[in-house]
C-alpha cells in the first residue's frame, strides 16, 4: 500500500510535463489559437468586444457570453482541448508568442 501522500497512487497516469513542471498545450487548442490570430484583425473590426469560438479549421461563433459559447461548442461535439473562446479586444493576442504558437506541434 502506497502512503497518502505519493501523488501517483496504484500507478495513475502521470501527464507528461515541461522542463517546467507544465502540461503542454493541446494541439487542438493550438490550432484553434492559430486561427483566432489568423482572422484577429477582421474580428477586431466586426466583433470589437465579443466572445468567440474558433477550432483548428475557423470560427465557429460569436457572441455576449463566453459560457454559452462554451457550452456550444460542447454541444456540437468538440472535447474541451479542441476549441477555444477567446475575447476580442484591442491587444488581444499582444501577450501571444508567436514564435512558439507558429512551431511546430
Amino acid at each position: 500500500m502506497q502512503p497518502a501522500s505519493d501523488p501517483n497512487p496504484a500507478g495513475a497516469p502521470v501527464p507528461e510535463t515541461d522542463e517546467y513542471g507544465q502540461r503542454p498545450v493541446p494541439p487542438g487548442i493550438i490550432r484553434a489559437l492559430r486561427v483566432f490570430v489568423a482572422h484577429f484583425p477582421g474580428l477586431l473590426k466586426k466583433h470589437d468586444r465579443e466572445w468567440v469560438a474558433c477550432d483548428g479549421n475557423g470560427i465557429l461563433f460569436y457572441g455576449d457570453s463566453q459560457e454559452v459559447l462554451y457550452k456550444r461548442c460542447l454541444k456540437r461535439g468538440l472535447k474541451p482541448d479542441e476549441f477555444v473562446v477567446d475575447y476580442v479586444m484591442p491587444g488581444a493576442i499582444d501577450d501571444l508568442d508567436m514564435e512558439w504558437l507558429n512551431g511546430p506541434i
